[in-house]
Order: C-alpha cells, then sequence, then structure tokens
C-alpha cells in the first residue's frame, strides 16, 4: 500500500476526527487511533525552529472522538 505524508495543522486534524466521529464507529475507529498516534508522536518530539521540543501543553492537543 502507498503512504503518503501530509502536514496539517493540529486544528484542521481536529476537524478531520470530529468529521470521522459522525460516521459509523466500526468504519472509523482504527484510522481515528492511527491518526491520534501519529500526532501524538509528532507533537511530543517535533523539534521547532529554535530547537524546542513541542509539547502538549504548548500546542493544542488532538482530541479523538467516538461514535
Amino acid at each position: 500500500m502507498n503512504e503518503l505524508k501530509l502536514q496539517l495543522s493540529v486544528a484542521e486534524v481536529n476537524k478531520i476526527i470530529e468529521a470521522l466521529g459522525h460516521l459509523p464507529y466500526l468504519q472509523v475507529y482504527e484510522l481515528i487511533g492511527k491518526i491520534h498516534a501519529q500526532a501524538q508522536e509528532q507533537l511530543s518530539t517535533s523539534p521547532r525552529s529554535n530547537g524546542q521540543i513541542i509539547s502538549e501543553q504548548e500546542d493544542a492537543e488532538v482530541v479523538q472522538t467516538e461514535n
């Protein structure tokens, strides 16, 4: 399977997760989990331009919605 790397703001990712939350759980739970895991990993380890580490407290966190 081909993979894509997308660059989205935290707000955009939250909007996608919110939209997915309106679909049946069995259709989207794995996708929501994958998005959430990758976002959390990036938020906790992504360097800022000045070399600081981004933490959830410094930036908005990704919110997982459940249907």
